[in-house]
Parts: C-alpha cells; sequence; structure tokens
C-alpha cells in the first residue's frame, strides 16, 4: 500500500469567501493572519476496502479538524496532496 503526504486546510467563511482565497493564503504564507487551520497528515493513496481512497483522505482531514474544534457550518476547506 503507498502512503502519501496530505494537508487539509480549513478556515471561517467569515474571512474566506471561497475556496481561491483560502489556497491563495496557504500559498502566500498569510494563513495564520486568519481564523484558519492547517492539518498534515499520512494517508493511503489506493482505495482500502469499500472506502475510496479519496473518501479516506477527506474523513481523516475533517476529523482532524472537527477534533480541533471546527466543523462544516459556516467554513471553507480544502484537500491536497503534497
Amino acid at each position: 500500500m503507498t502512503i502519501r503526504n496530505y494537508v487539509f486546510i480549513i478556515g471561517s467563511a467569515d474571512d474566506f469567501t471561497s475556496v481561491e482565497h483560502l489556497l491563495m493564503a496557504y500559498g502566500d504564507g498569510t494563513i495564520n493572519h486568519y481564523n484558519a487551520s492547517v492539518f498534515e497528515y499520512e494517508a493511503p493513496a489506493e482505495d482500502v476496502g469499500k472506502m475510496t481512497a479519496r473518501d479516506i483522505r477527506v474523513l481523516i482531514g475533517r476529523g482532524l479538524a472537527f477534533e480541533n474544534g471546527w466543523c462544516m457550518d459556516d467554513t471553507v476547506s480544502y484537500l491536497m496532496a503534497v
């Protein structure tokens, strides 16, 4: 099984009007100036059992965010491979 590195970025909809805005802040290194969090983790690059690799990666990213006080309401998020 191949393992890859992923980043799940989540921010408040009060600070980010779109995913593009969230990614610009992450890309230019200003993400810490906003109400946002970045979670880096490893996950399988292939499907596992009946779960798709994408679903696994999203569940891990959301789980990390939810564990740290985030929710889906009024947020903008993005998952990327690094």
